[in-house]
């Protein structure tokens, strides 16, 4: 039987071929990836000596990449809680993908301002900082018929600054980052900047992606991307699945209900429990259940949930048997700016004319616009696919004057005068009910 293949897409990272010192008006360099893998026959791959060799490829890899886990547990201990904190409200965020935007951002950072991004990244040096999104880039690049998996990144510049002749070789070489220089706010740019977007994401974020542009204030954007697909190791049983209500804060809600029986285990910890979803040469799906009392917030919290995640030991109690499992078909998204999250993690700086980005351009001071996040995961009897992307826009930094904030509210009587060009009463009024008919 031929099973679905899942994919999740990181986007964001492309490598730079053949990358130049400096970039010239309008020029570019991308970095060529194998497409998404089609449907194929996974049982015959899967049994095959060329999975095996896959296989282990991707281990040796991912086994480079592993001495770095703790520091991506700590931040996301720091940026979850604060990202997923509406509990009124479904939210999907990738801390990896944020990681390595935030990564090339403090590649771009000199002074206290590159201090402020790398102890929130937990980097002691930015030679660290390189070697662990280089590891981390290449333990996440798979193509085969059984998983899609690939991280890239971007870096967008615009033709009206001179920007650091050595940043795309290094850019190139630890980010693998594709590097793309022209006219922002220009709608050739635009047009390239949302196909790079939905090409990285194989078009799981299209709508998001669509009000996507580089305005003509942007000076550099630093984009991450992430695309994944991947079927279950054990998939669910089309014809179990059923209408069931999901006890949802507002009330219920009728959803389809995925139902199976695997062997596998339970873990339980003080106010929540966990179980796990094994994919098919990837990782696994944790699902955390909280007991009354605990909030999904404490658990986002707590971290024996992401060592558990990680694989690493800890002290819960473990009951292993047939797991009767109900879980809801999943279509999440979302897409919004994370700038006020961001501040509260102490980044501040890094948005106003303190900033030191001196290390993108030493002509021109720069400073974050704005940042912002799209993810999306979906799920069904067959495995998961899911896709993220952040950019990061800079602008010029300019000097802002604290001006005195004087409230005025027009929610009582009030009159108004309007006023011609040269100064002559075309009309007044005055307002006691705003409507009438």
């Amino acid at each position: 039987m031929n099973k679905k293949i899942c994919a999740f897409t990181m986007a964001a990272a492309v490598f730079l071929a053949s990358c130049t010192a400096s970039l010239s008006a309008s020029q570019s360099w991308e970095v060529k990836q194998p497409s998404v893998t089609k449907d194929q026959d996974l049982q015959k791959y899967m049994d095959s000596e060329k999975h095996n060799y896959d296989r282990r490829d991707h281990l040796e890899k991912t086994a480079l990449s592993s001495p770095y886990k703790e520091k991506q547990k700590q931040f996301a201990l720091k940026t979850l809680p604060l990202l997923h904190r509406n509990s009124e409200e479904s939210t999907v965020i990738s801390p990896l993908n944020l990681y390595m935007a935030l990564s090339m951002l403090g590649e771009c950072a000199g002074g206290e301002t590159r201090e402020l991004l790398f102890d929130l990244l937990d980097a002691d040096s930015v030679e660290e900082l390189r070697t662990m999104n280089d590891l981390l880039w290449h333990a996440h690049q798979q193509f085969t018929p059984a998983v899609t998996e690939m991280v890239n990144n971007s870096l967008w510049l615009s033709d009206r600054h001179n920007f650091s002749s050595s940043l795309p070789e290094i850019m190139n070489n630890d980010y693998h980052a594709s590097v793309y220089r022209g006219e922002m706010g220009s709608e050739k740019l635009n047009q390239q900047f949302r196909k790079w977007l939905n090409e990285k994401t194989n078009g799981l974020l299209k709508e998001q992606v669509q009000g996507q542009q580089l305005s003509p204030e942007v000076s550099a954007a630093l984009v991450s991307a992430l695309y994944l697909k991947a079927a279950w190791a054990e998939q669910f049983i089309p014809d179990y699945t059923a209408e069931d209500v999901f006890k949802a804060p507002a009330g219920g809600i009728e959803t389809e209900m995925m139902h199976g029986t695997f062997y596998g285990n339970v873990y339980r910890a003080d106010g929540w429990s966990a179980h796990d979803l094994s994919l098919n040469d990837l990782g696994k799906l944790w699902l955390y259940l909280p007991e009354e009392g605990t909030s999904l917030q404490d658990i986002l919290c707590d971290p024996t949930a992401y060592d558990l995640a990680q694989g690493s030991e800890t002290d819960l109690i473990k009951e292993s048997g047939d797991v009767h499992l109900s879980v809801p078909k999943l279509v999440l998204k979302s897409e919004r700016s994370i700038v006020k999250e961001m501040k509260e993690l102490g980044l501040e700086q890094i948005f106003s004319e303190d900033a030191d980005f001196s290390n993108l351009s030493e002509e021109t001071a720069m400073c974050v616009s704005d940042i912002r996040h799209a993810a999306a995961l979906k799920t069904d009897e067959e495995g998961l696919e899911a896709a993220a992307f952040t950019i990061i826009e800079m602008e010029e930094a300019v000097s802002v004057v604290e001006t005195k904030q004087i409230e005025f509210r027009c929610d009582r009587p009030f009159l108004f005068i309007l006023t011609g060009d040269d100064g002559s009463i075309l009309m007044s009024g005055t307002v006691y009910n705003p409507v009438q008919n």
